[in-house]
């Protein structure tokens, strides 16, 4: 059953992430500075700005193409995924960091605008492309946050409260992967079956590198 398959291989993938990606042994090891804190939520702020812009364009592209159920799909998802941005926004003025409006582009890292850009391509590609990109956004989220948010704060000091980014998502996932895989159930086929792993493999890809290149960054 693929929607058992694409659990594991989500599960295997963080595995590998949380094990290997710079940001993850940082927070375990308590060497991450005030610099790479900042990044990363400047970068979750960046990313959770462009979800709506991103379901909205799938929600036109399932539209012209004629697929009812996926529009209405990520119709609901856009109400249920706006104005996310402003969690990372408030942990940052918490933190005591410099809050914008808008992340600085300066900041935004390779592996961000990677993930932006294959979620575009997807899209423009088969709009049914988009759901294996998030649910390995959502699944990902449900199985790191409660180790990484608890090394952030046995190691760095950060309690939960302040990093309400990560915190609000790893509770609102769960229901959103069990919504994830209703929907990858009834739109995979042998037809597409390879298009919708390999689209796993690389947002798996682009979210190792995106929060690997938070860490470093003078």
């Amino acid at each position: 059953m693929i929607t058992q398959e694409f659990k594991k291989l989500i599960e295997e993938k963080t595995e590998h992430i949380v094990n290997n990606n710079p940001l993850f042994i940082g927070a375990r090891k308590g060497n991450l500075d005030k610099k790479d804190i900042e990044v990363y939520l400047n970068n979750l702020m960046f990313f959770f700005q462009h979800t709506p812009v991103h379901l909205a364009k799938a929600q036109r592209v399932a539209k012209a193409r004629g697929n009812e159920r996926l529009t209405e799909f990520y119709a609901e998802k856009i109400r249920e995924e706006d104005g996310h941005d402003q969690w990372a926004k408030n942990d940052l003025k918490n933190l005591n960091f410099e809050s914008r409006d808008t992340a600085p582009l300066e900041v935004i890292n390779a592996g961000n605008m990677k993930l932006l850009a294959l979620a575009k391509n997807m899209i423009d590609k088969d709009p049914s492309l988009f759901i294996p990109y998030m649910l390995f956004m959502e699944y990902f989220t449900v199985l790191a946050a409660p180790d990484f948010m608890a090394n952030l704060e046995k190691n760095h000091a950060i309690p939960r409260k302040f990093i309400t980014a990560i915190a609000y998502h790893e509770e609102l996932d769960k229901d959103h992967v069990v919504e994830d895989l209703k929907v990858l159930d009834w739109i995979s086929n042998e037809s597409n079956y390879d298009e919708l792993k390999e689209a796993l493999f690389q947002t798996a890809e682009c979210v190792d590198a995106l929060l690997g290149d938070c860490v470093g960054l003078q």
